[in-house]
Order: structure tokens, then C-alpha cells, then sequence
């Protein structure tokens, strides 16, 4: 399952996953911590250029985001609008996943 956790490549998906979630509360994304050195990690592994500045910041090709909230070990990221936020892990939202298309 985790390996399937949205991860944002275009404006085009971020606007995409904003309207499909509009009216709802906080959803997981694919972006966590698990080291001690709280480093942001998508969770296919990549750093998606992500850095340690506070408050931390994603920086992809098309946009910036603050992530607020405490960058600790075991924290994930939620997403509401285009706002994102560190949370436990273990707290219950709904979550955002992608798959490929396949032909039908």
C-alpha cells in the first residue's frame, strides 16, 4: 500500500487530488519521516528536492509548500486544499493513492 501513496509530479496532479478532495478533512499523502536525521522522503524513496529549512518546504518544478507542525521521527504528511502538515503516522485520516491506467 505505501508504495502506492500520492506523491505530486505536476501542478496538473495537484490540482487533480485538490478537487477530488475538496470538503474533506486532512488526507495522507505519500511524504514522510522515518530517519532520525527528519529528513522528508517520499515514500518511493526520493527526496523529491526536499530540504531541513523550518518551517520545511517541498519544493517541486511548479509550486513551494510549508509543511507546519513538528518534523519528528515517525511523522507523515496530510494535505487539505493546498496546505500540508506534519501528524503521527499512526493518526486516522484517508488517504490519497495512485496506479497506473490501465486499458479496459
Amino acid at each position: 500500500l505505501l508504495k502506492n501513496f500520492l506523491y505530486f509530479l505536476s501542478r496538473k496532479e495537484l490540482d487533480f487530488i485538490r478537487n477530488v478532495t475538496k470538503g474533506v478533512n486532512h488526507v495522507w499523502i505519500g511524504l514522510n519521516i522515518t530517519s532520525p536525521e527528519r529528513t522528508w522522503m517520499w515514500v518511493d524513496g526520493s527526496l523529491n528536492l526536499l530540504n531541513k529549512l523550518k518551517p520545511l518546504i517541498i519544493f517541486s518544478s511548479f509550486h513551494r509548500f510549508p509543511i507546519t507542525g513538528l518534523a519528528e521521527q515517525n511523522s507523515c504528511g496530510v494535505m487539505k486544499g493546498e496546505q500540508i502538515r506534519s501528524d503521527i503516522c499512526g493518526a486516522e485520516f484517508k488517504w490519497v493513492c495512485q496506479k497506473e491506467a490501465f486499458q479496459i
